[in-house]
């Protein structure tokens, strides 16, 4: 007669999860880095839109002022 044996070990070492959750982190990390720079270019290019708009105000008024 044959007798079937199973066994279950489980593994105590957590390192997998550790390194899972260090990438979890340095993922929602660098997510808000790329929110914070895309909030930072928004300001740059609207900055520069504000300073053409002043720029062409001011030749025009320099133009009206030499007529």
């Amino acid at each position: 007669m044959s007798q079937v044996v199973t066994e279950l070990v489980i593994d105590s070492d957590t390192s997998g999860a550790d390194r899972f959750s260090q990438a979890m982190d340095q993922a929602g990390s660098s997510a808000s880095s790329a929110q914070a720079s895309a909030a930072q270019m928004t300001l740059a290019i609207a900055g520069v839109g504000i300073a053409v708009a002043g720029a062409i105000a001011g030749v025009a008024f320099v133009r009206q002022l030499c007529r």
